[in-house]
Formats: C-alpha cells, structure tokens, sequence
C-alpha cells in the first residue's frame, strides 16, 4: 500500500497535531495500535486500512512519522497566508474590543487542551489589514485550527497561552483606561452643554 505521509511538522494542520498526541499517548501501552491511528490520521486512510498493512510496511511508515517525536520548533510568524488568504499577529492587545476580551475569559476558563490554547491565540490574529473584529473570530479560529500549518499556530499557541493570565490583565486594564476616558469625554460634553444654557 502507497500512502502520502507528511514529512515536517509545516505539511499537518493544529487539529491533526491534537489528534496525533492524543494518538501517541496510547503508545507505551501498545505501540502498534497508537501507530497505527497516528499513520491513519496523517494519510486520511482508515485505521481498519492501515490495519491490513503487513508489520514490515507499518515499521516502514513510522520511521517516515519519526520526525513526530520531536518537538516542533517555536519559531514566530508575524504574518502568514492559508490558501492565498493572508494573516496577521498582533502582540499588542490595546485595539482589542470589549466583544474580545469576553471572548478571551469565555476561552481562557475552558478545559485545557490544544484546542484551548489555539483559540485563545486565534484573538490576537487577524485577516492581514483588518481590524480586530469580533464577527471574523468563529471562523478565523476554525480556519487556524483546520487549516494553517503546525508549524505556524503551535507556537504563536504556546506564546499566547502561556501569557494569557498577564494579557488578561492587560486587556482588563486598557478596557477600564477606555471606560475612564469615555466617562470623562461624556462629562466634558455635559458640562460643556451646560455652560452654553446658562449663558
């Protein structure tokens, strides 16, 4: 049997690396049976297709999924394209929406997985040229997660998740620094309104 393995962490997707973990976690207990669901999720065969493999092939297509057992480098791309459709990476939160920064504690008190962590990330990016927008999150998380490369979302990932709690903070405060100024606009134009009465 011929199959099409992915050769590097660039050529699966987020959703293939969450399927593959949990896959190999399996490992230690039967090496076969974990494999033979990692070579299943990574060549879109059946894992009853892969099980009809003689050992010798099986052997032969985990050696080609060696490269799995290494961790994936954390390299940061700024902006990248899926697809021809182009993204952006926004370590600065400030222009976050209050919309957002719901959706961040709705994301950041969620059972931790992989999943978890690439939506909190998903927040902070965005269609190349647009602003944060609320509207595009649902499918620019599923895009990230199903579609952009390994390589490309597990470390921006690792990098958000990791600071979540201080760019909760940060969100919070520059929301409440937005509230403060707004509350002080409205004020002004009250008193200003005022003064034009009394005169």
């Amino acid at each position: 049997m011929k199959l099409k393995l992915p050769k590097s962490y660039k050529d699966i997707t987020l959703g293939q690396y969450e399927d593959i973990k949990e896959a190999l976690s399996t490992a230690s207990v039967n090496h076969y049976f974990a494999w033979r669901n990692v070579i299943s999720i990574c060549s879109g065969k059946t894992p009853e297709e892969i099980g009809k493999a003689d050992i010798a092939e099986l052997n032969q297509w985990v050696s080609e999924l060696d490269w799995l057992t290494v961790e994936c480098k954390d390299e940061l791309v700024d902006r990248f394209s899926i697809d021809g459709k182009w993204y952006k990476v926004h370590r600065n939160i400030n222009s976050l929406s209050t919309d957002m920064f719901i959706h961040a504690i709705k994301v950041y008190n969620e059972t931790s997985n992989i999943r978890r962590e690439a939506d909190f990330a998903a927040l902070f990016i965005t269609y190349d040229g647009v602003k944060f927008n609320s509207d595009d999150y649902a499918t620019i998380k599923d895009e990230l997660f199903f579609k952009a490369p390994c390589n490309i979302m597990l470390p921006w990932s690792r990098f958000f998740f990791l600071f979540s709690v201080h760019y909760l903070e940060a969100i919070q405060q520059s929301l409440e620094s937005q509230l403060k100024m707004k509350i002080q606009e409205i004020t002004q134009e009250i008193q200003s309104s005022e003064l034009g009465t009394e005169q």
